[in-house]
């Protein structure tokens, strides 16, 4: 069921709980296991109770909390949640006889759900009609949902953004992640609130009628009925050529859209999504209808190199490039992007062939001039710092000199040298014989 109310407290761990004590009803914001405004020994009783079931409890022990502790709690829970939250003050109804009970009902228990974990988002249902066998499911990606939206600033009340009747797709961002995140919870006919909680990006709900800047620090609610949603159609539930080529150029538009906007991560969904209806179909009627479909697959492989070289995803580049040039081998677009790519990566070989088939193509493209400049420049430095580093390694201990100069002054030094072994040897076998001849005499 899809009703907003449940049956007790029992489960929730967050609620809002209408409550008749006494003469006097409230409004509070309970937690499962933090009484928050009420006094402990009433929420015990309270949080066992069902929808329209009464109890009679002692004033007595119920009146214990301080109201400043529960103006206190009652403050900060309407501010996280962006709630009305009853009177300002708990005031339990007063008696003398200490013997005396006071009746407690609960009119209504509400369901507060968190949208996005943390808390950033919280959602409180309004109202929701009985599920039938077409309601069971809510929008998904791709979804076009119709809405009503208005949007409140939560501390003044005052109305920034109201939209009656409005049409889009989820996953296109015209409202923004956050607000596509909230809708995707609803079911046909609900109408809830969603508490946009600070500090929240733009992204959370775009296109306000005021300056979005200025709520960036303000809790907002916005209260949203869905009209109305169908989904969109999948690559298996069409059978023909032509609905596979329609529905794959829709979102290869749409992925265009995103692009130019700067919504690079958008874009690459929808153009993967195109390529899913391509990639499907197989039962071509001839090769002019195979030639169509590789020739928009292309388009799109290019598509996603482009938006993922914005994201520097360098290895995804290569990989969409090469699906693209394994179709047209010499595609300008692919062979440049793909070389950009490996520039990224430092693969300047691989660079440099892409860039060398490229200007075969188109001799006089400007940016394959520019980058196989840079690659060349590239090439040459690692060239040369390989070369250095093996003389480096197998160079000699004492190596010879190379300059011409320094080889005639080392031609004679080592014939100095020479010159002096020879005289230093002629002068010792003068010394001998000398010796020999005035022994013998």
């Amino acid at each position: 069921m899809c009703s907003p109310s449940v049956a007790s407290l029992t489960s929730l761990s967050r609620a809002m709980c209408e409550v008749r004590y006494g003469e006097q009803e409230y409004s509070f914001i309970l937690g499962r296991n933090n009484p928050m405004t009420l006094p402990v020994q009433l929420f015990e009783v309270i949080k066992t109770m069902n929808v329209g079931e009464k109890k009679a409890v002692s004033p007595n022990r119920a009146n214990q909390a301080s109201s400043t502790e529960a103006e206190k709690a009652l403050t900060s829970e309407k501010t996280e949640l962006g709630v009305e939250s009853g009177p300002s003050q708990f005031t339990g109804p007063e008696t003398k006889d200490k013997g005396s009970l006071v009746e407690v009902e609960i009119l209504e228990v509400e369901k507060i759900e968190h949208v996005v974990n943390g808390g950033s988002i919280v959602k409180r249902r309004l109202f929701c009609p009985t599920e039938t066998e077409n309601d069971k499911h809510t929008p998904v990606f791709e979804t076009v949902v119709t809405v009503d939206m208005e949007g409140k600033i939560d501390e003044t009340d005052e109305v920034f953004d109201v939209r009656k009747v409005v049409s889009f797709r989820i996953g296109e961002g015209e409202v923004g992640l956050g607000m596509e995140r909230a809708i995707r919870t609803m079911h046909r006919g609900e109408r809830a609130v969603f508490t946009f909680m600070p500090p929240w990006p733009v992204s959370l709900c775009e296109k306000p009628a005021i300056e979005i800047s200025d709520l960036k620090n303000t809790p907002v609610r916005y209260e949203v009925t869905l009209l109305s949603f169908e989904d969109a159609k999948t690559p298996w539930e069409i059978s023909s050529f032509a609905e596979h080529m329609e529905q794959a150029n829709l979102r290869k538009v749409s992925g265009n859209k995103a692009h130019e906007a700067k919504k690079y991560t958008l874009a690459i969904t929808k153009y993967t999504k195109a390529q899913l209806f391509l990639e499907v179909f197989k039962d071509f009627d001839s090769p002019e209808q195979e030639a169509q479909s590789n020739e928009l697959k292309v388009l799109l492989w290019l598509n996603l190199a482009a938006s993922n070289l914005k994201l520097e995803q360098y290895e995804k580049v290569k990989l969409h490039c090469t699906s693209a040039l394994e179709i047209e081998p010499r595609n300008a677009k692919g062979l440049y992007r793909r070389a950009s790519a490996c520039v990224a990566l430092r693969l300047f070989e691989a660079a440099h062939k892409d860039l060398v088939v490229l200007l075969e193509v188109e001799p006089n493209n400007a940016l394959a001039k520019h980058l196989m400049a840079r690659v060349q420049a590239q090439l040459q430095a690692y060239e040369r710092e390989q070369r250095e580093t093996y003389q480096r390694i197998f160079a000699p201990a004492n190596p010879r000199p190379d300059s011409p100069e320094e080889l005639a002054a080392a031609a004679a030094a080592a014939a100095a040298k020479e010159q002096a072994e020879k005289e230093q040897a002629e002068k010792e076998q003068a010394q001998k014989l000398a010796a020999a001849k005035k022994n013998g005499n």
